[in-house]
């Protein structure tokens, strides 16, 4: 009987690797704070602390492109889209970590289009370019989401400012 190295293997790349990248701070490719600009960073935030930022209301048009009802057909329930802008309210008012960047977001509305066509479009396809054009609600100020199968992205966004 022939035993699979498989096994051996996969386990020796493990043995070298996490040694290699779990003891690299600097893996992510953002560099560690020296202690002087450490300190220097924790000044400057302090002294921008309690400003209260101009508000810029952004609203947003969700666009929920499926093929068919329910959420394994794309079919986004309309919960799942408000609590995606409370949790974009949430993080871009520093309450989840970060500054407060004094950006809110309004949902302007939700449509919803049966498409397989669109549902599959592809990034810079011609496909992508009409549900785009016979989709998009509001003007330059307006952010405008497409929610669809992927096509190697997770969503598609378009915000002309």
């Amino acid at each position: 009987m022939k035993r699979s190295l498989a096994p051996f293997a996969l386990f020796l790349c493990v043995v070298v690797a996490v040694p290699v990248f779990a003891g690299n701070p600097n893996r992510c490719g953002t560099k560690a704070l020296t202690q002087a600009e450490e300190s220097a960073m924790e000044l400057e935030m302090r002294g921008n602390s309690g400003r209260t930022l101009p508000l810029a209301v952004i609203p947003i048009w969700f666009h929920v492109i499926n093929i068919g009802p329910g959420f394994e057909n794309g079919d986004v329930p309309d919960k799942m889209i408000r609590d995606q802008v409370a949790a974009m309210n949430e993080t871009f008012a520093g309450e989840r970590g970060g500054a407060n960047t004094g950006f809110q977001f309004t949902l302007a509305g939700i449509d919803r289009t049966t498409n397989t066509d669109w549902y599959f479009m592809g990034y810079n396809s011609q496909a992508e370019n009409r549900a785009k054009s016979a989709l998009r609600r509001g003007d330059a100020g307006t952010l405008n989401v497409y929610t669809t199968f992927g096509g190697g992205f997770l969503f598609v966004s378009l915000y002309l400012a």
